[in-house]
């Protein structure tokens, strides 16, 4: 690597790291928020003819606190809940009653939270956290008391990742000192400290069978360990720029030859790589997925569809099928007003939720890629919340303060009322088409 390219690659990580922990709580300074409606296709069929500009629109506005960034997002076990992390708190979602149903970690957590995790049986709440050259933490919660139930504190810097063994009893952990972590949870005990890399590590994750961890680092490499030994399992892997998020996808025992699915993204190379082992004979065919704009910052990829969804710097998600040799992104998911830190998938892969800078968290279908709802906490280090599912209906713990601004659209402040309509956003949520408000 030239010195330029270091450069670029260092910039960018203080970036997303200035980005990230920049922002506290401050709700004194206020900030509207404007959530875009999708209107009902006869309304807007209707205007097709109408000059740029006259087209029927309808907003969500609600007054707002500081945006504070969410880092770190997960979901449980069974899908119904979505832990969101962001300044020093944990937002638990609880997507079957369209509600928050609380927050975790005020008083407990010190920093930011860069990462969460979910114990295999929903029990539980890794959180990692940390602030920039202060050190880092993971700590346990029990859930749904939120009380922590462990405290781990050898990573010496930000917290990025986390990643539970298949079986549930391992957890890791990739830190910006650039070493990996690995606790037994059953434990309670650090089993192992994995030093192979030169830069912070930003992604972990086991394999399938759980007989790998392989680790991602801004330095460019992906490093693979065997979980009985805790020795690399084989050469390091040296990519184009940081590696923002790796997934180990098969190993060949006969031929020694791990397969990975991977996302690098820096000042120069910003792509999507699924790659079989840095000996194998087909190395350079493999297709790389360009991100025409954006530097990524997480990702996740299902193996079963073929698909990745990128969180990325242009505020928006971008979709690639890595089934096919098509180098473009399938479609781009809009909406966040910032840059799209973290991403994650639904355990039956029906929806991917994204958070941003913006203080906001957007659902995904993942058939269509349409947008499900939008999650907001309006007032950070408060109860208060908002959930507005796209065709507009919307539920919150403080009805008046919502308001609706419709733009060349004939209404009545009767009708748009009833767009608080609790029942449907579950409906929403819950997957079922919902028939669309009669606004007209």
């Amino acid at each position: 690597m030239n010195r330029r390219h270091l450069l670029g690659c260092l910039v960018l990580l203080a970036q997303c790291v200035a980005s990230c922990f920049g922002a506290e709580p401050a709700t004194a300074r206020q900030r509207p928020l404007t959530i875009p409606i999708v209107l009902d296709a006869a309304i807007t069929s209707d205007a097709a003819a109408a000059p740029a500009g006259q087209a029927p629109a309808l907003d969500c506005l609600v007054g707002c606190g500081a945006a504070l960034p969410y880092a770190g997002i997960a979901f449980s076990p069974d899908g119904a809940t979505l832990a969101v992390g962001g300044s020093r708190e944990v937002l638990l979602w609880d997507l079957a009653g369209a509600k928050l149903a609380g927050r975790i970690g005020a008083g407990q957590i010190g920093a930011m939270v860069q990462a969460v995790a979910f114990g295999k049986d929903g029990k539980t709440l890794a959180v990692g956290e940390g602030s920039p050259y202060l050190g880092g933490a993971v700590r346990i919660f029990d859930l749904p008391a939120g009380q922590v139930a462990m405290t781990f504190q050898e990573p010496k810097g930000v917290v990025y990742c986390l990643a539970l063994s298949p079986d549930g009893k391992l957890l890791a952990a990739g830190s910006q000192d650039s070493a990996a972590y690995v606790w037994n949870l059953e434990e309670k005990k650090l089993v192992a400290t994995l030093k192979d890399h030169t830069l912070a590590v930003l992604s972990v994750a086991f394999s399938a069978d759980g007989k790998f961890l392989v680790t991602g680092s801004a330095d460019r490499s992906i490093q693979t360990w065997d979980t009985t030994t805790w020795e690399p399992s084989r050469k390091k892997l040296v990519l184009e720029g940081p590696v923002r998020r790796c997934y180990h996808r098969s190993y060949d025992a006969n031929r020694k030859r791990h397969a990975f699915a991977f996302v690098v993204g820096g000042s120069h190379e910003r792509s999507i790589q699924v790659r079989p082992d840095a000996n194998a004979e087909f190395w350079e065919l493999t297709p790389k997925f360009q991100l025409p704009f954006g530097v990524p910052l997480d990702a996740v990829w299902k193996p079963k569809s073929e698909k990745a969804y990128v969180a990325c710097t242009d505020k928006t998600v971008k979709v690639f099928s890595t089934a096919d040799r098509r180098t473009t992104p399938l479609t781009t998911l809009r909406g966040h007003d910032d840059w799209v830190y973290a991403v994650a998938a639904s355990p039956d892969g029906k929806r991917i939720a994204s958070a941003a800078g913006d203080g906001t968290v957007k659902l995904w279908n993942t058939a269509d890629d349409s947008l499900v709802a939008t999650l907001v906490q309006p007032a950070p280090g408060a109860d208060d919340w908002l959930i507005v599912a796209d065709a507009g209906y919307c539920t919150t713990a403080k009805p008046g303060a919502v308001q609706w601004h419709a733009v060349n659209l004939k209404t009545s402040p009767e009708k748009l009322a009833e767009l608080q309509n609790p029942d449907l956003v579950r409906q929403t949520l819950a997957g079922t088409k919902v028939p669309p408000p009669k606004l007209q």
